[in-house]
């Protein structure tokens, strides 16, 4: 179990063991499995963003009670909130 650091290009030496070496985050899968059962990968939000034009397949994960967390989090490992423009229900719309 540890942490992986993930950005959307990488960094350093791409090995995931911080902030400054992320793993980019086409090897997403590669990092979940590194991280390991019970472990953490820290998507980096302030590094750019994730656009990415095909599916993030993620074929390997934890196990029973020990999953793998994936968070959002800045540079110094602080939680960051996902946000997104607001949309109406269409539903609610008029016109």
């Amino acid at each position: 179990m540890s942490d992986i650091y993930v950005s959307p290009f990488g960094a350093g030496d791409h090995s995931g063991s911080s902030a400054d070496n992320a793993a980019a985050f086409s090897t997403l899968n590669a990092a979940i499995q590194s991280a390991g059962p019970g472990g953490m990968v820290m998507l980096l939000a302030d590094q750019g963003s994730y656009d990415t034009t095909v599916p993030v397949e993620i074929s390997c994960g934890g196990q029973d009670g020990a999953p793998v967390t994936i968070k959002g989090v800045d540079s110094f490992g602080n939680a960051m909130e996902c946000r997104s423009p607001a949309r109406a229900h269409p539903s609610t719309r008029r016109g």
